[in-house]
């Protein structure tokens, strides 16, 4: 206890001591207070010369600007004098100076040189054979590829003449004032084409490649973007299915109700199906090709080709162009069919295969002698419209057309109806103009028994009960008797008194031996 007492006491008279250092330190204080702020004005004092010195130094090195030059006297007496400087440097005048025009002798022997050195470059050269339209003129060389690019090259280099590319023309267009390439894509196009032309070992081969790559993918682009539009406008709701794979490179258009191109057949008949299917694709050869699926086959047996082969680039046109083969081949299907089922009151002559003034084609089948009936295929859904100038009743003559769109098999029966239902309304139109009334259904009591004549014409005499009813009977021979009627009292509906057969034939014999 004793020693923790001690070091305690210890303690405590070390800490006083220090204590009583500070206290007496703190006494002087002012005298260290006053040595640091001298030390501080000496160190600004010394930061003030430095900053005058560099700002001499500046003002030294900006009056080197305003001194007076030393003027060349002698230069500019010479010049104002004679007009002329002989100690012009002669590497000056060769870079910069324009050297003076060569006379036009000696430059026709130039381009004739060069052209003739172009010629043998190209002989050199492999050259695909779209791009066999080659023309030369003042040296430069132009590769033109039909309906795809036009390219102008020109030899330079020093050594080893190389190919330097000129200008390149996109002849893919949709109409002469529309451009279809952005001048930076243009532009990069050429940068790349100067590339290959520089470092490939078949250059104009390599160039081939490049452009009628782009040329294709942006004919393909561009037929796609116009079949949108069309579908969206003119063609709305009559393209029943369209599709485009990028990947693929192929564009598919279906039209006349083929919803699912993959149910044609490759041996399908494209004369006797309704649908069809459009395909335009980029082969393996690279080239753009265009197929119809089923097959459009000619008289000849050869499949029709289909090409791109107008001046401006359209997807409506190759499309007008495919519905207009298929309405021949459809016409020229139903013409076949049509002779072979022909009814014993038609001949074939009464048949033919036309076309307008609009080369639209049609069947025209003379009926009777004055009424002729035509044909047609319309180009939105490929059916069979019928056309009669007006005799025919309309929901006749769509019951008629629908029968003909449904099946092609009972033509003959079909005709014979046609030409039925043509004599009876030739039959009222001539009674109309006579001033008598028709009547092509007519139900009379007949021995007490209601019965309804569908096949007969009944045209009733103006102020009379009395009716002439004209008889269609088969052969399409026309029957004469006359209906003798009065009203029932019961019911108001005409009872047929007596009905007298004519023999109209007789008749007339009778009226003109009389005569």
């Amino acid at each position: 206890r004793r020693s923790s007492d001690l070091k305690y006491l210890v303690q405590t008279r070390e800490q006083l001591r220090r204590l009583y250092i500070v206290v007496k330190w703190a006494a002087n204080a002012s005298q260290v207070h006053q040595c640091q702020e001298i030390l501080r004005f000496l160190e600004q004092q010394g930061a003030y010369l430095t900053e005058a010195a560099d700002s001499l130094f500046m003002v030294h090195s900006s009056c080197q600007n305003f001194k007076t030059p030393d003027y060349n006297i002698a230069t500019a007496l010479e010049v104002l004098t004679t007009g002329n400087y002989r100690r012009f440097p002669s590497a000056i005048e060769n870079a910069y100076l324009p050297k003076p025009p060569l006379p036009e002798e000696e430059k026709q022997v130039l381009v004739d040189k060069l052209e003739d050195v172009t010629r043998l470059k190209l002989l050199e050269c492999q050259i695909p054979e779209r791009m066999s339209t080659i023309t030369i003129d003042e040296g430069k060389v132009t590769l033109c590829c039909p309906k795809e690019f036009e390219v102008q090259l020109m030899l330079g280099g020093e050594g080893v003449a190389s190919w330097r590319l000129l200008e390149i023309q996109i002849l893919v267009r949709l109409d002469k004032d529309v451009e279809t390439v952005h001048p930076n894509q243009l532009y990069s196009l050429q940068n790349l084409v100067q590339h290959r032309l520089n470092s490939g070992s078949e250059p104009l081969v390599e160039v081939y490649r490049i452009l009628h790559r782009f040329c294709v993918n942006m004919q393909l682009s561009l037929l796609h973007s116009q079949l949108v539009s069309l579908g969206k406008s003119r063609w709305e709701g009559f393209l029943s299915h369209t599709s485009y794979d990028d990947d693929a490179k192929q564009l598919q258009i279906c039209y006349w109700q083929l919803t699912n191109p993959n149910i044609i057949s490759a041996d399908a008949s494209a004369d006797s199906m309704v649908g069809g299917c459009i395909r335009v694709y980029v082969s393996t050869d690279g080239d753009l090709c265009i197929r119809h699926l089923p097959r459009l086959i000619d008289e000849s047996g050869a499949e029709l080709s289909l090409t791109l082969d107008s001046e401006w680039l359209s997807i409506e046109a190759l499309f007008l162009a495919v519905v207009a083969a298929r309405k021949q081949l459809r016409l020229k299907f139903l013409y076949k069919a049509m002779l072979d089922q022909l009814p014993p009151s038609l001949s074939p002559t009464d048949v033919s295969y036309a076309s307008d003034n609009s080369n639209s084609f049609f069947l025209s089948i003379t009926i009777l002698d004055s009424w002729q009936i035509k044909i047609a295929v319309d180009t939105f859904n490929g059916l069979f419209i019928l056309f009669d100038g007006g005799l025919l009743e309309k929901d006749t003559l769509t019951r008629f057309q629908h029968d003909l769109n449904k099946s092609v098999e009972q033509l003959g029966d079909l005709l014979s109806r046609i030409r039925h239902a043509g004599l009876v309304a030739l039959l009222c139109s001539e009674a109309s103009r006579l001033g008598l009334e028709p009547f092509k259904r007519l139900s009379l009591f007949i021995d007490d028994s209601l019965k309804t004549d569908s096949d007969a014409v009944y045209l009733r005499f103006p102020g009379q009960d009395s009716f002439l009813r004209i008889s269609i009977a088969q052969g399409n021979i026309l029957l004469y008797s006359l209906v003798i009627t009065s009203l029932r009292k019961s019911d108001g509906l005409p009872q047929a008194q007596q009905i007298v057969p004519l023999h109209l034939d007789a008749m007339h014999s009778s009226s003109s031996s009389s005569s």
